[in-house]
């Protein structure tokens, strides 16, 4: 079995980079994706904490296995599971001849983080 931990935050040295959301932590996350399938997500003592929706309501996890339909809010940065998992594991897939447009913003204003296949590079929209 392959696991794969990626940090998600403010700092630049995190996998996952989150700008533009001073509310987030540094450090606020990391994601464990065993197999490419099942994910697990861990708060890393974050000031804003980490929620993930539940039968329409936001709750408070320190750890929490979640699937791609789950909703998560890092701090007040909302992204999707499935967002996540496309995002870390953007590297494994077929590279483009040419660079991919960066991505748009999904509804409500949120931010999409995706690597950029060709360097690695993370996307903001």
């Amino acid at each position: 079995m392959v696991h794969r931990t990626f940090l998600i935050g403010r700092s630049s040295d995190c996998e996952l980079e989150i700008r533009g959301h001073p509310e987030v932590s540094r450090r606020h996350a990391e994601l464990t994706i065993a197999d490419g399938k099942e994910m697990l997500l861990i708060d890393r003592k974050s000031k804003g904490g980490t929620w993930v929706q539940r039968e329409g309501a936001w709750v408070a996890v320190r750890q929490d296995l979640i699937d791609d339909a789950t909703r998560i809010r890092f701090a007040g940065f909302e992204i999707t599971g499935a967002q996540l998992r496309r995002a870390a594991l953007a590297d494994e897939a077929p590279r483009p001849r040419q660079p991919a447009p960066g991505p748009a913003p999904t509804p409500g204003g949120d931010l999409l983080i995706r690597r950029n296949p060709e360097t690695g590079e993370v996307l903001y929209g």
